[in-house]
Formats: C-alpha cells, sequence, structure tokens
C-alpha cells in the first residue's frame, strides 16, 4: 500500500464504537430478505463476504421499526422482538469476520406502495410525491409520538441483539427526511412550521434511542446535504442546522447523502464527476463537532483517499464500490489496485431494487448471490475456445480460467471490448470502458489467452480441436433496405468508430440508447442533430437514472426529436419523414445515421455444432440487450463447462 491511501487504513472512532479503518460500507436495501422480514441466508452471505473484504463497520438494513415503513417486498423488518436471535447470529458472523455491526432504520414513508403495505401509506401530510406512489394518509398528532416509540423500541432490540450501533435513516424523501422539509411537511401542530418544528420528530427520535438504549450506544443519522429540491425543500443552510440539532440531540454521527428521489437534478449518475459533493461535504464537517460521512460519487480508491486527505469526511461510506467489489478495502490494502472490481456508475443496483428485484451488479455477477455464483474447479480441465472479445467473451474467458480450464480467446479486430468500447465513447459513458478493461485483465491473470486480429473459422476450429466452444460473436448493426446503398447514410457503429465523416446536418434514425448517444457526441461537436424514432418514447431503453439527465443534455444542445416518426425516404439529400395523423416533413440530412438495432451474429454456429461436442453461446449473439445480461449470461455459461 502506498502513502496515497494511508489515511484510509487509520482507526478512528464513533462515540464510544472503535473502528480499525475508515470504510462504512453504507445501508442498502438489496431485496434478499424474506417476506416476513427476517434476515435470509443469501442477504447473511452478502454482508459477512463485505465484512471479510475489510470495511470496519457494515450497515444492515433499512430495517422498518414499524410495519407502516416496509417499501420493498424482501424488506427487512425491525418491529419485532423475534428478529432478536437471527440478528444475534448475524452480528456474531460480522464480529468473526474483523468489522463492526450497526442496524440502520428506514421508515419508506410516502414512498411506499399500497400494494406492497396492503393499506394507504402514510406521511406527515397528505401530499404525494412526483415518482408514482400515490397520495399518503396524514399521521395524526399520537400516531407521530407512537411512532417515536417505535424507533425507541427497535433500537433496543438492535441491542439487544448485539448491534455495536444503529442509524436513522432521514434522508432522500423517507418518512423522516419528509418531516423535515417544507415541501412534504404542511402540518399544523408541534411537528410542523418551522424548521424547529419540522426537525422535532427526528430529535424526539434520537432522544427516545439515547434514553432507552444508554448514552453510550452509538447513535449515527443519515442526513441530506442538498435536498436537490430547489425552491421546494430545505436550502443547504437548513440542513447545516437540521444536522446541528440531530447532533445536539445525541446522534453520535452524521452520514450525507445527496438529493430526494423526487429531485430531478442527477446526484449519482456518469454525468456526475467523481467526487462531485466533497466541496459540499467539507462545509458540514467544518460546523459539526461529530464526525462526517459521505458516500455518494467517492467510488475510487483515489476519490476516497483524496477526500480524506483535504477533511471532507471522516469516514467513507461506500454501498455501490463495495457492491462491486466485497474486497476492495482489503484490495487497497495489499496494492492490488487493478484486481478491484470497478464501479462503473450504470446505477444497475439501484435500477433493480426499484423494480423489486434483488440488487444485481453489471460486473460483479456473484454480487448478492454469492454462494451460488462461487467458483469451484472444474471435474475436468479442458481445452476451451471463447470467440469475441467483447464482455461477453472476457467474462467467460475470466470464469473458465479461475475453474482450471485451458482458454483461448479469439478477437477478429485489434481491440477488445466490443459494443461496451462503443457504448463508452459518447459523453460521460467513458467510465463503462472500465468494466471491459478489468475483465480483459482478470482472464489474462486468470491464464486464459487473448489472440487478437485473429477470426473464427472452421478450419481453425477443425486445427485447434477444442473440448468445447463459447460462440460469443456479439451482433450485427441492422441497415433498413431504404438505405443500403446510400453513399450519406451510415452505421452508428462505424460513426463512433471514427470510420466515416459525417456533415453539418445530421438524422439519426432511431432514438434508443445508442442514437441519443451518438446524437449527444456529435452535438458536442457544433453538429445539428434530429433524431427520428418510430416509438412514442426516446430513449426508451435508456437506464431510468440516466435518461433524465440524458435528455435534459439533449435539450441543451438543441437537439431536435421526433419520437412517434417513420422515416420513408431518402433523395437528393433530403429525408422524407411520416408524422403521427399522416404528416410528411422533408429533413435536410447532409449524413443520415442509422441506429435501429442489431441483430444476433451467430454466423459461426452450424460449422461448430458440426465440429465440437459442447457449444455454448452467451451475450449478445443469443440477443442483442445491454452489458449486465450479457455478462452474466457469459458467467453462467462458463460455470457449466
Amino acid at each position: 500500500m502506498t502513502d496515497t491511501f494511508a489515511k484510509l487504513f487509520e482507526p478512528g472512532r464513533i462515540g464510544k464504537m472503535p473502528l480499525k479503518n475508515r470504510f462504512i460500507q453504507t445501508a442498502m436495501h438489496v431485496g434478499l430478505d424474506e417476506d416476513d422480514g427476517s434476515i435470509s441466508t443469501p442477504y447473511r452471505d452478502f454482508l459477512v463476504t463485505r465484512a471479510k473484504g475489510g470495511a470496519a463497520l457494515i450497515t444492515v438494513g433499512g430495517a422498518y421499526p414499524h410495519i407502516s415503513g416496509r417499501g420493498f417486498f424482501k424488506q427487512m423488518g425491525a418491529d419485532k422482538d423475534e428478529f432478536i436471535p437471527g440478528w444475534r447470529a448475524l452480528v456474531d458472523e460480522i464480529h468473526a469476520a474483523g468489522a463492526k455491526a450497526m442496524l440502520q432504520f428506514m421508515h419508506v414513508g410516502r414512498y411506499s406502495f399500497p400494494e406492497i403495505l396492503g393499506t394507504q401509506p402514510v406521511a406527515p401530510s397528505a401530499i404525494a410525491p412526483r415518482i408514482p406512489r400515490g397520495t399518503p394518509r396524514e399521521l395524526t398528532t399520537q400516531e407521530v409520538r407512537d411512532m417515536v416509540q417505535a424507533f425507541a423500541s427497535a433500537s433496543v432490540r438492535a441491542k439487544a441483539a448485539g448491534f455495536d450501533a444503529v442509524e436513522l435513516s432521514a434522508s432522500t424523501g423517507y418518512l423522516i427526511a419528509s418531516f423535515l422539509s417544507p415541501y412534504s411537511n404542511h402540518r399544523a401542530d408541534e411537528y410542523g412550521g418551522d424548521l424547529a418544528g419540522r426537525a422535532r420528530f427526528l430529535v424526539e427520535i434520537i432522544r427516545a434511542i439515547k434514553e432507552k438504549t444508554g448514552g453510550d450506544f452509538p447513535l449515527l443519522a443519515r442526513m441530506n446535504a442538498d435536498d436537490l429540491l430547489p425552491g421546494e425543500g430545505n436550502t443547504v443552510e437548513d440542513n447545516i442546522r437540521l444536522t446541528q440539532m440531530a447532533a445536539e440531540a445525541g446522534a453520535d454521527a452524521i452520514s450525507l447523502t445527496i438529493g430526494w428521489h423526487e429531485s430531478r437534478i442527477p446526484a449519482v449518475t456518469m454525468d456526475v464527476p467523481i467526487g462531485n459533493w466533497t466541496e459540499l461535504s467539507k462545509r458540514f464537517k467544518k460546523l459539526l463537532k461529530v464526525p462526517v460521512i459521505m458516500a455518494y460519487q467517492l467510488t475510487t480508491p483515489e476519490s476516497a483517499a483524496e477526500a480524506l486527505r483535504e477533511g471532507a469526511v471522516d469516514f467513507v461510506g461506500m454501498a455501490r464500490p463495495l457492491i462491486a467489489d466485497p474486497e476492495l478495502p482489503k484490495k487497497i490494502q495489499e496494492g492490488r489496485l487493478e484486481d478491484i472490481t470497478p464501479c462503473v456508475l450504470c446505477n444497475t443496483c439501484f435500477e433493480k431494487i426499484f423494480a423489486h428485484e434483488p440488487v444485481r451488479c453489471t460486473v460483479n455477477t456473484a454480487a448478492a448471490q454469492e454462494a451460488a455464483f462461487a467458483i469451484h474447479p472444474a471435474a475436468k480441465s479442458k481445452r476451451v475456445m471463447v470467440v469475441g472479445g467483447g464482455p461477453a467473451g472476457l467474462e467467460a474467458a475470466r470464469v473458465a480460467a479461475l475453474r482450471g480450464h485451458k482458454v483461448t480467446l479469439y478477437e477478429q479486430s485489434d481491440s477488445l471490448g466490443g459494443q461496451l468500447a462503443l457504448a463508452s465513447i459518447p459523453p460521460f459513458r467513458h467510465r463503462l470502458a472500465e468494466a471491459y478493461k478489468y475483465l480483459a485483465i482478470q482472464a489474462r491473470k486468470a491464464g486464459a489467452r487473448i489472440i487478437m486480429n485473429q477470426a473464427v473459422t472452421a478450419e481453425l476450429v477443425e486445427r485447434e480441436k477444442p473440448d468445447a466452444v463459447i460462440l460469443a460473436a456479439g451482433a450485427l448493426p441492422a441497415m433498413p433496405p431504404i438505405f443500403r446503398g446510400k453513399s450519406n447514410a451510415f452505421l452508428a457503429w462505424d460513426v463512433l468508430r471514427k470510420k466515416v465523416q459525417v456533415g453539418q446536418n445530421v438524422v439519426i434514425i432511431g432514438g434508443g440508447l445508442v442514437g441519443v448517444g451518438v446524437a449527444e457526441w456529435l452535438a458536442a461537436q457544433g453538429k445539428t442533430i434530429t433524431i427520428v424514432e418510430m416509438l412514442k418514447r426516446i430513449a426508451a431503453d435508456a437506464p431510468p437514472f440516466d435518461r433524465m439527465g440524458l435528455m435534459q443534455r439533449l435539450a441543451e444542445h438543441k437537439v431536435r426529436m421526433m419520437p412517434s416518426t417513420i422515416a420513408e425516404k431518402l433523395e437528393n439529400g433530403t429525408l422524407v419523414v411520416s408524422k403521427e395523423g399522416g404528416i410528411q416533413e422533408s429533413i435536410p440530412a447532409d449524413s443520415l445515421i442509422i441506429a435501429v438495432g442489431a441483430k444476433p451474429n451467430q454466423t459461426l454456429l452450424p460449422a461448430l455444432q458440426s465440429r465440437v461436442a459442447e457449444v455454448y453461446t452467451a451475450g449478445d449473439c443469443v440477443e442483442p440487450r445491454r452489458a449486465y445480461q450479457a455478462i452474466h449470461d457469459a458467467s453462467k455459461v462458463a460455470r457449466e463447462i
């Protein structure tokens, strides 16, 4: 380990709780608990794996302290004494792995789904959130007081189970946060009104927990630094005062977050720079007398270390980076930086959770399924040929080699990464390149040979005589017949590869993620762009967490977007399109860029099946999809050989 990262491994303290280093695995709902709120074996595996990876403090939950706070299927509960034995067993395992354990309480409040609760969600006021949930019911004054005691009782259970600390989720729009904010709290009783009134619920919870658990039992509050609700939520100055009030009430540390789920300003996506929020956290740290934690956009070892060196934080919180690599702290300490599975900020993890599915990671296929995706030695070592050096081929080669097979990967071009390499070219997408670069390094380290500029033919297969072949040849771009042979019609992939030159007035046929990525890339170069898309929604296939910022940037670049429009013909440098209602329009087009999808490349499959006993397919040559599916497909295939 170099001096660059030394501060990450200095011991620290929160209240009376000593911590061996500055890594805190922050709370994350991963969708693995049992239906009754108890801890499942997969969730225990997930947490203990990260404790073994070197983090000083493992946050368990969020767990609902009252049944009305349940917001997700498979969410952990904290409202019953029956949970204590399971917690105790988990805490013992976390301690045995060398980490401390903290239980977070998260009452989802107005963000819950009626179909999950079986009743109307509750909130400080009957104000519907912008995200699709419905209007909640306003809690009565007595119900608010009862809720305070529910938090306190849950803390007593946590202490009885051996947890080293508890944390309150008071951020991002959940129940406590919605009490704090003038946007969602319009109450007329003592729990509303001015800043002190809106903070009363949080302050009373902290005091009740301290009273019931003893002053020495550490309590953390996770709170917003910036709501990102300009003109509606609390200002940064309001939030500074609220965190001070929490500390004065007894909170032993403040863990800062950014934004509400309703915010229209990106906080954790690829277009937000790494370390973007540290200047903000510095303001809180200067004014708070308790330790400050920040997780948002501190996703790399370098950014985490820099935040500590600059005095922006006392501890580094990590959720997504530890989903991607549970051994991140250990690998930094051992100087194995190139072995760290990168978090590429794709937010597949968030996307899965908000779809009520277990959390998953694009690059780390074992995340939240540690036992099922453990890599075991093959019963017999085989000669395995992998066709294609995209993300699927690289992952297949990596896993097969780790299992003891003799693996050779063939890539017909002079570069690796396939479509993922192309996807990393448009603005703010460069971190995607880290995924395939990591997979290539790890495949080679595992023992796989990678041969470039070599197309696989039937003759090559007969000469090499592999025992098994994994076909990961990707997909072939589609070219509509009406544009074939047109001198100014180009495939989007060729444009991104800079194989062709495009004119000033550019029309892109296809408004999916590929098309809008090319549009933003060319618009940033000063081109005049029109996107023609037959669906009713532009960028319909974009990850939900990325789409908002992407559409805002396209608007800023004055990209003309034409959904529900069909390209009819190209003549004399003009594209004729049909819009809804049968209206036709002619659009000047110096260059046409085709981004209408792709089809599986299975050209080699018949020759392989007639020559090799075991033939597998993985990635886009099965069906064109996102990198997440391609990598996971390949990982499963490589475990079967």
